[in-house]
This record gives C-alpha cells, sequence and structure tokens, in this order.
C-alpha cells in the first residue's frame, strides 16, 4: 500500500489493482469502467473521473478536497497510473446479492484464474469479451456476468463428498440458464457490477491465456498495444480439433478444465513448431 501525507493527515492507498478493496473496485469500475462504452473520451472527462475516483477511494471531505490546488492534482493523481494497465489477477467480488425483499438471489462468481472453469464457460466468456470489445455493447457484459456468477448447485453436500469436487460451489454451466437470468440482471444489477465482472475477466485474459504466447504471439512493438486481442482459432473449431481420444467426446471436452485444453494446445504448437524447425534443417542440410 502506499502512504501519503496531505493536509497534516496520512492516507493509505493501494497501489495496485489486487489491492484494492471490493468498495474502491466497485468505485473504480462505476467513474471509469463505463468510458470504455463511450466513442471518444476527451483528456478533461478522464481527468474529472479521476478526481472523482480519487476523492471517493481516498475518502476525502468535500471541503478538504475543495483545498487540492491544480498542482497539487497533477502529483496525487499520479497514484492513479496503476489503473492505466489492468493487470487484476485477483477475485475480488466472491459473490453478489441481487434482487429485491421479495426475490433475492445470492450468485457465486468463479475461483481467481478461472481454476474451476470448464472449456465451455471458458469459450463462451471470451467469445462474448472479443465481441463486448469490439461492439461496444452492453449487452455482452450482461451476458458475460451470468456467465460468470451463478447460483449456488442444490448438490453442494454431495458434490463436495464426491470424486468430482472440485471447489466451485456455483451451478453447472449452462447457456440457456445463463441467458434466462439476463432479464432479472437488467432489472436489478447495479452496473458497476457488470463493469467489474469486465475488469476482472480483462485482468484474467491478460495473464492466463495471452501469456501463452506459442498461442498468441504479442503484436510487434512498434505497432500500438491493445489489450483487446483476439484468438486466431475460433473458439467452437478449436473445441471440435481438440476432442477425441485424451479429453473424449466433443461434450466431454467442454466439461473439462479450460486450463488443460489451453496446455495442451500449447504443447501441440511447441511440438509443431519443433517439427517445423527440424524440417527446416534437415533441407538446409540437403541442399
Amino acid at each position: 500500500m502506499n502512504e501519503i501525507t496531505w493536509n497534516k493527515k496520512k492516507y493509505h492507498f493501494p497501489e495496485n489493482w489486487n489491492e484494492l478493496s471490493k468498495k474502491q473496485f466497485l468505485t473504480i469500475s462505476k467513474l471509469l469502467g463505463g468510458l470504455l462504452f463511450e466513442e471518444e473520451v476527451t483528456e478533461e472527462d478522464l481527468y474529472a473521473r479521476r478526481m472523482i475516483a480519487f476523492k471517493k477511494v481516498m475518502k476525502i471531505p468535500l471541503y478538504r478536497f475543495k483545498q487540492i490546488y491544480s498542482d497539487e492534482f497533477v502529483d496525487l493523481l499520479k497514484m492513479f497510473d496503476f489503473l492505466k494497465e489492468i493487470d487484476l489477477d485477483k477475485q475480488i467480488i466472491s459473490s453478489v446479492k441481487v434482487g429485491n425483499i421479495f426475490n433475492r438471489q445470492k450468485l457465486i462468481g468463479p475461483k481467481e484464474g478461472l481454476k474451476t472453469s470448464t472449456f465451455d464457460e471458458f469459450i463462451l466468456a471470451d467469445t462474448y469479451f472479443v465481441n463486448l470489445s469490439s461492439k461496444k455493447d452492453f449487452d455482452f457484459a450482461y451476458l458475460l456476468f451470468a456467465i460468470f456468477y451463478r447460483p449456488e448447485r442444490k448438490d453442494l453436500s454431495e458434490f463436495k463428498t464426491s470424486d468430482e469436487w472440485n471447489g466451485d460451489d456455483r451451478e453447472p454451466f449452462n447457456t440457456e440458464k445463463c441467458k434466462a437470468r439476463i432479464p432479472f440482471l437488467k432489472k436489478y444489477l447495479p452496473q458497476e457490477y457488470l463493469l467489474a465482472t469486465l475488469y476482472f475477466y480483462w485482468g484474467f485474459r491478460d495473464k492466463h491465456l495471452l501469456g501463452y504466447t506459442s498461442l498468441f504471439p504479442p503484436k510487434d512493438p512498434e505497432t500500438p498495444k491493445t489489450k483487446k486481442t483476439t484468438n486466431a482459432y475460433g473458439w467452437a473449431d478449436t473445441r471440435l480439433e481438440i476432442s477425441g481420444e485424451k479429453f473424449g467426446s466433443y461434450k466431454e471436452t467442454g466439461q473439462e478444465n479450460w486450463r488443460n485444453i489451453i496446455f495442451e494446445m500449447h504443447l501441440n504448437e511447441e511440438k509443431r513448431k519443433r517439427a517445423e524447425q527440424h524440417a527446416k534443417i534437415n533441407r538446409l542440410k540437403n541442399q
């Protein structure tokens, strides 16, 4: 945590995404996340949003906030520089209660790093994330949230004592059930939770998916960097191709943990590259 002294009072402030509290994370998501859906964001608007976020996160009273000079703001807002890179790797919001007193549901989120998520859950989430990034359609944010945040499974007690127990309390992933919750979420869920989920997956994707550079080669340094890289495979085709002897049928492959599938794809790609390199060397020897 960062510590600063201003106006004879000490303030503690997170120095990275993972140190944000749930309340701070939702505040940042609400004030800055909405800018992701705007066609054009001016420097003035961004500066104003960051000032408000600074006031709320630091819990500075309004009368003290008004005492801050412009040149002081320049230095103080540097504490927000970590927000420029979405390096979130922590599940800050583990569950959410949605609804009113007559219809209230507790929805449980995925584990940090999507450790218990199936390949089916992962590929649909990634597809919606890419569509959300490119089309800026807020409906995809609801779909992304509905995929990750699901009710507790009804057979949880039995599941915990079975050989299949993997630490996931959520009901098994089902596309139609997720889509059916959308009207309920649109009615009751505050938008900052949608934006927080977007940031959560964004951070996960950068670290745990795009980290496989054999499958997702980094862009040329001279090319402007973007966090919205899509995959070059097409997940439906990938699932079909990877199905077979190791992971079972098409349906069984979808139920496999996503990490096992991606790691197998990584190994296959590394094997292909080695074979290609050996073939190249042999061609040169035979010239």
